[in-house]
């Protein structure tokens, strides 16, 4: 080899080394940046006002349970965006009795006939008018909420504009599926029980690119 080659040889070993260098350097003073735990924190009660009872990172996703005053969730957040990725009801604070769900405008609930005690008299047959009650007061009417008011109970938990809302059944009963659009072009799938108007689930899903071509 003669002492060009070589010389030749040595430059671009140099070059490839200082290169290397440059590049290694760039990473270690530009790390990929993540949230803080007490930013995440933060973050999840800007969202959802309540107690952290736990923070835990996990492959760049903060697993997080909060108790608020509706219950204890779990949220999955994005700790390089801070977004919240989904969030579900672990457990409720309602209770499932039917006297405190909201019942639709201008309907009462079944009266509860008394019990005759059994010494007291036989009772006078009723009136020719009366009438028996209607089919309509069978239990399982008179328990569900309005599409109405669920959507009022996920535009409380999810503000923006809403989109879509139907109606399902699964094994822990039915519920409504209330889509809402957010203003920072997101949008939220709220899960509200039927029966007792809990939120059972809020999933987010990023909207497509495909939609505005």
């Amino acid at each position: 080899m003669t002492k060009k080659s070589t010389s030749i040889l040595i430059f671009f070993i140099v070059l490839i080394v200082l290169f290397c260098a440059a590049f290694l350097l760039k990473q270690v003073n530009n790390p990929t940046k993540q949230l803080s735990e007490q930013e995440a924190r933060q973050a999840v009660l800007d969202e959802y006002p309540g107690t952290v009872l736990s923070m835990d990172l996990q492959d760049g996703i903060y697993l997080t349970r909060l108790e608020t005053s509706q219950g204890l969730y779990e949220l999955k957040l994005a700790a390089a965006t801070g977004e919240i990725a989904s969030i579900v009801q672990l457990e409720s604070r309602a209770t499932a009795e039917p006297s405190p769900v909201p019942t639709p405008a201008g309907t009462e609930p079944p009266a509860v006939p008394a019990t005759p005690s059994p010494s007291a008299s036989p009772a006078t047959p009723p009136a020719a008018s009366a009438r028996p009650p209607a089919a309509s007061t069978a239990p399982t009417a008179k328990q569900w909420i309005t599409e109405k008011q669920a959507v009022y109970i996920a535009l409380q938990e999810v503000t923006g504009e809403l989109d879509d809302v139907d109606f399902g059944n699964g094994p822990a009963g039915s519920y409504y599926l209330i889509e809402v659009n957010h203003s920072d072009g997101r949008e939220a799938v709220v899960q509200v029980n039927a029966v007792s108007g809990v939120v059972m689930s809020i999933t987010w899903e990023k909207k497509d690119d495909d939609d505005n071509s």
